[in-house]
């Protein structure tokens, strides 16, 4: 009989955290989107109130912001996540 234990039972084993963990998660990334979509309802808000004068060149400023700030946070996201945890699960 071999000592090792069975694929289920070291399945059985691992806890699953508690509900209540879920609940305050989902609840803490509402609150970061919230956050997330604050500048772009600024930038819209001010050049609806006409702070931000409609042109090229603001057009072409925004588009280089946003194509900085998304290699910025591209690269600082993917250095915050381990492939090995995502492939196999495991904290």
């Amino acid at each position: 009989m071999s000592t090792l234990p069975h694929r289920d039972q070291a399945k059985s084993r691992q806890r699953s955290p508690p509900p209540h963990l879920f609940r305050r998660c989902i609840r803490v990334a509402q609150q970061f989107a919230l956050l997330a979509s604050l500048p772009s309802i600024a930038v819209t808000t001010l050049v609806g109130l006409n702070v931000i004068k409609v042109s090229l060149v603001a057009g072409l400023v925004a588009a280089a912001a946003l194509l900085l700030l998304n290699r910025i946070g591209w690269r600082f996201v993917s250095a915050m996540f381990d492939r090995e945890q995502l492939i196999i699960g495991t904290k």
